[in-house]
Formats: structure tokens, C-alpha cells, sequence
């Protein structure tokens, strides 16, 4: 899929993006003529708004996605199609370097970066674009053999990769120390909600709190929380496995549902809970941007990651993770002031709309440098 350069520019962004003078000039200058090929592993249709955005900016972007299974369509054609997109992290850094024509590559995940910085290694970069990585984050909290190996994967790859976005700004620092990255060479890249929830407001009249999500999730937490608080509690998870019986008031979904159903639950409930595990692992993010759009009042654990998008006590309320009685409180007193949450909840949701531009200006200055600067040594 291929997005074209739009006659277009957007003005006030620009003069966001760059400082006054000769540099906000160059920038754009430097932009043009500018070709970008972003790696992902879903089947993009063109509702992806970033695509969109950057085009008004460069001369081409594409996007390389996982292949499809062309035939008419039967049951044996879905599953070639999702075994395609299961294993496209894998095979399109391969693609990425046989059509890597595009002055900048940018590897939407960590598994397609540290394949595709390899690759760009053990072939000398033949394409000789420049590689930025996405989404670029560890779990410091895991020490086990496997995920041993995957950090020396990484320690391989790093070589082969230009630039670093990470998922904080606490995190830039201390991978730049740990993998001896240049501090300028790795910088916060912020999220952005789908521009299609903003065309929905959330009503909050089920008498429910939901809580959803398959990343690093504390629902037992959850549960012990709000046992006391009078309140049916639904969660919505594939991994999670309870190690007791559950209480009945609270409703276990464990099959994958449509993304309508999960956004009329959003939609719907009282309050939104994200339950993490630890602060030292990014998770929760994207769950926090669609309840953050949707207007929805949201409780969330503490994070490097989380805490790049609220305010506590302005756009969400955080809890340490971990601690059932934090928990508790920061429930309790949503429910029991409903229109200091609703009041919260749309601050969040007038925050969540600057996220866009936010991202969209992060990207350009980072391509404006690596085209400047240059591979890094």
C-alpha cells in the first residue's frame, strides 16, 4: 500500500515542529523528496491516520504488511491468511530488504527491528536506507534463559538500527546507559488513540467496572479491590487464569470478541480499570488511549509508560501497582463522585486528541535527523 504526497501541507504543525528561523525552513527543505516504507504485522486497509499524515510531508510512504492469501474465499483461505499475519514478523524483514528502495525503513515492533537490524548486518545494509525502530523496550524484570537470548539478539541487531523509539522517556535514559545508544539517537515516540473513537462518547450507564487487556494484567489485584465495593466487575482477557474460584459478582470473558462488542463494554461502564503488575514494565498504553478517547473514567497502575499520558487527578487516576488498598481507594472514589469523573474523563478525552499531532510531530523531526545525520556508527 502506497500513500502519496498530497499537495496539502499542514502549516500549523510545521511551525510547531521547528524552531523559528532557518532550521524550520531546512527541516522541511530536508523532508522532500523524503520516501519511507513502515514494516508492520496486521493487514492495513488505509483507517491507519499516521500513514496519511506523513504523506502530506514526504514524497512517498508505503507500507509493507503481511501477504494475503488470494483465491476465493472459504474457511482454508482465512486460516493461510491468519497463519500469514502470525508469522509476518518473521519473514517481512526479509521482504523489507529485498524491497527496501525507501530512503528510511521504520520497523513498527521489536521482533521485525531486531530481525531486519540483523539482516542489515550479516548483508552490509545493501539497500543502504536508514533503519528507525519502533515500540523499542525491555522487560527488566525477566532474567530467564529465553528472554536471555532475545536481549542478545537485541545486543546484535543494535548495529543495524538508526534510531530507537521508545515507549517512555525514563526508559530512553536507561537504555541509552544500558546499550550504549548516543542520548540523541533514542527518543519517547507517544501513541495515538484511532481517530474513530472520538466519533463516540461514552454513556457509563451499565452498573459495572470493566477491565480488559492480555499484557502484563493484575486482574487478581482487581478482584480482591473492589470485592467489598457493591459492584459486578467484567473482565475481558485470553490469558488470564484465575488460581481461584471466582466471586459472583465478577464476569470472566475469555474468548476473543469483536472490536465493536470491546468498545459498547468501554462505552458502557462506570469506570475502566487497567490492572498492571509492575512499574518498571511498559504496558497498558494503547488500552489506555482508546478508554482516554472514548471519554470513559479510567484507573490505571503506575508506569514508565502510563505516566507519559495522564495526569493523576486531572485526566486518569493512578495506583501503585500491586496494592490492593490503592486500588481500592482510587475506585471507591470515583464511585462515589460521579461528576468530578465525568469531569476527568473529558479532560482526558480533550487530551487524547492532541496525542496525533504529538506522534506525528515526534516522527518528522526524527526523520529530518537520521536523513541529516546519517547511519549510526
Amino acid at each position: 500500500m502506497i500513500f502519496e504526497a498530497g499537495r496539502r501541507r499542514l502549516a500549523t504543525l510545521e511551525s510547531e515542529t521547528n524552531e523559528p528561523g532557518r532550521k524550520g525552513k531546512f527541516a522541511m527543505e530536508t523532508l522532500k523528496g523524503t520516501q519511507l516504507m513502515i514494516v508492520v504485522p496486521w493487514r492495513e486497509e488505509g483507517g491507519w491516520e499516521l500513514p496519511h499524515d506523513l504523506a502530506r510531508y514526504l514524497s512517498e510512504v508505503r507500507i509493507l504488511q503481511p501477504l494475503p492469501a488470494k483465491g476465493a474465499r472459504s474457511g482454508i483461505l482465512t486460516m493461510l491468511e491468519n497463519i500469514s499475519i502470525r508469522t509476518s514478523e518473521f519473514y517481512l524483514p526479509f521482504l523489507a530488504l529485498a524491497k527496501g528502495r525507501s530512503h528510511l525503513i521504520l520497523s513498527w515492533t521489536m521482533r521485525i527491528g531486531i530481525l531486519f537490524g540483523i539482516l542489515r548486518r550479516v548483508f552490509c545494509n545493501p539497500t543502504r536506507s536508514r533503519h528507525i525502530l519502533c515500540d523499542f523496550h525491555i522487560d527488566t524484570t525477566r532474567s530467564d534463559p529465553v528472554y536471555r537470548f532475545r536481549l542478545k539478539l537485541l545486543e546484535i541487531a543494535l548495529p543495524g538500527i538508526d534510531f530507537f523509539f521508545s515507549t517512555s522517556n525514563e526508559e530512553s535514559e536507561i537504555y541509552s546507559k544500558r546499550f550504549c545508544i548516543p542520548i540523541d539517537r533514542i527518543r519517547f515516540f507517544p501513541l495515538a488513540p484511532a481517530g474513530r473513537l472520538f466519533q463516540q462518547m461514552a454513556r457509563g450507564d451499565g452498573a459495572y467496572i470493566f477491565s480488559y487487556g492480555n499484557s502484563d494484567r493484575d486482574f487478581e489485584t482487581l478482584i480482591r479491590a473492589v470485592s467489598e465495593l457493591g459492584i459486578d466487575l467484567i473482565l475481558l482477557s485470553q490469558r488470564f487464569k484465575p488460581r481461584f474460584a471466582l466471586p459472583p459478582h465478577v464476569h470472566l470473558i475469555h474468548r476473543k470478541i469483536p472490536y465493536a462488542e470491546l468498545l459498547g463494554l468501554i462505552l458502557s461502564a462506570r469506570i475502566v480499570v487497567l490492572p498492571l503488575r509492575s512499574p518498571r514494565v511498559s504496558a497498558g498504553q494503547m488500552a489506555m488511549m482508546e478508554v482516554m478517547a472514548t471519554g470513559s473514567p479510567l484507573v490505571v497502575g503506575r508506569n514508565m509508560a502510563t505516566e507519559e499520558y495522564a495526569s493523576h487527578g486531572e485526566t486518569a487516576l493512578f495506583y501503585e501497582p500491586g496494592s490492593d488498598e490503592d486500588l481500592k481507594a482510587q475506585v471507591r472514589w470515583l464511585l462515589e463522585n460521579p461528576n468530578e469523573a465525568k469531569k476527568m474523563a473529558r479532560s482526558a478525552r480533550k487530551a487524547a486528541k492532541g496525542f496525533r499531532q504529538k506522534r506525528l510531530r515526534a516522527l518528522l523531526e526524527v526523520l529530518q535527523q537520521t536523513i541529516v545525520d546519517g547511519p549510526l556508527q
